[in-house]
């Protein structure tokens, strides 16, 4: 116990610290404030808010001081037991929290490398006596490596919280959500020059476009039947984040 009153006696001594150190600092502020040349309102204004600040935190002081005073006699060992008690709880939950999100991550990752195996296997032995859909592969790859490096941060972002059937399009690339499929559409964004945003819009017989421009509701401007296939291999069915 005596380690944790020791602890919350420097944290308190942190505090009152800082506090005094924020009275300095607005003191000198106000003074300099009434040598400036600013309008009498502004500054007025600006030394009525800094007062307040002042005011709040010499109650701070005081009420920290009252804590330091009976801290070494257990005044406040209830409080610190709680903390300690509610840090552990929340040490806990994080460290679960993130075992739990590495393994998913862990998971997911293999899966990703399973299906992008598979698919180069695939066109490898397709293409073997074909040298141009080897060229052809090689150049794909490539690209869609560089393409991943320069995926916006915001983009990784919101794919971490979107379903797995709405995401990106990223120059010539699509990047899905992370989570698990929701009813409804495919959906992909696709941003373009201008400020324009494109919405793709598939389902399984019919493709929509929308677009979109800043916060104007979004127009229709193209749709079409789409044709069902039975057979063949898309690249873009592989190349999910």
């Amino acid at each position: 116990m005596e380690v944790r009153r020791r602890i919350k006696k420097n944290t308190l001594l942190n505090e009152i610290r800082e506090a005094e150190n924020f009275i300095e600092r607005g003191e000198k502020t106000i003074k300099r404030l009434r040598n400036t040349t600013m309008g009498v309102e502004y500054i007025q204004s600006q030394t009525d808010k800094l007062k307040k600040s002042i005011s709040d935190k010499k109650q701070e002081i005081e009420r920290l001081k009252k804590d330091l005073a009976v801290i070494k006699y257990g005044g406040l060992d209830d409080e610190i037991n709680k903390e300690y008690e509610k840090n552990e709880k929340r040490q806990k939950r994080l460290l679960k929290e993130r075992r739990e999100e590495k393994a998913d991550a862990d998971r997911e990752n293999k899966k990703k490398k399973e299906a992008l195996k598979q698919y180069w296997n695939g066109i490898i032995s397709a293409s073997r006596n074909h040298r141009q859909k080897e060229r052809d592969i090689k150049y794909a790859y490539k690209y869609f490596n560089k393409v991943c490096d320069t995926l916006p941060e915001y983009m990784q972002r919101n794919l971490a919280e979107m379903p797995n059937n709405k995401g990106y399009i990223w120059r010539g690339v699509h990047f899905y959500g992370d989570l698990p499929e929701c009813p409804g559409p495919r959906v992909m964004f696709e941003k373009k020059r201008g400020g324009i945003l494109v919405i793709h819009e598939y389902t399984e017989r019919e493709y929509k476009r929308y677009e979109k421009a800043g916060k104007e509701r979004k127009k229709l401007v193209h749709k079409e039947l789409r044709r069902i296939k039975n057979f063949g291999v898309n690249i873009l069915d592989f190349l999910k984040k």
